[in-house]
């Protein structure tokens, strides 16, 4: 399955990278072609301009050639022109990116999966869990309370 993969990025240090790395090595280990944000900056731009902590970040990013405008256009792309799935990190829902990621994945159809402890579960477009993308039913039941009371309502 190609999946984009969505979560917070400014206000965390390092842009929260290493989670994007992480969640990317785990979904390719599953078999899926990832397109990370994360790493598509990093190729475009370098990892030195999004290091560091959050104070200051956009500023470092910008004098480093980051634009926002062109970023954003180039993950909506791959969501509308390639991505069966978009999964989502934990924090999601406090992105503005991501939420609009995550919008234009409900408007095309598309899967949606959130990170929990254990694994991912698949979301439909009112936030009601469907199923997992890895691992039993069974080892995801005990994340279920848990992310529903983390998936923002309309």
């Amino acid at each position: 399955m190609n999946v984009y993969l969505a979560g917070p990025m400014r206000g965390f240090k390092d842009y929260n990278f290493p989670a994007f790395y992480e969640a990317g090595e785990e979904l390719r280990a599953m078999g899926h072609v990832v397109f990370s944000p994360a790493e598509k900056d990093n190729e475009k731009h370098g990892s030195n301009i999004f290091k560091g902590p959050s104070e200051g970040q956009d500023t470092r990013a910008e004098s480093g050639g980051f634009n926002l405008r062109e970023a954003l256009a180039m993950d909506l792309t791959y969501i509308c022109s390639t991505a069966d799935a978009v999964c989502f990190l934990r924090g999601w829902e406090l992105s503005k990116g991501a939420r609009a990621e995550s919008a234009a994945a409900i408007a095309l159809g598309l899967r949606r999966y959130i990170q929990t402890d254990t694994g991912w579960l698949e979301v439909d477009d009112r936030g009601l869990f469907v199923t997992a993308i890895n691992g039993s039913p069974e080892k995801l039941r005990k994340d279920v309370k848990h992310a529903k009371d983390n998936v923002p309502r309309r």
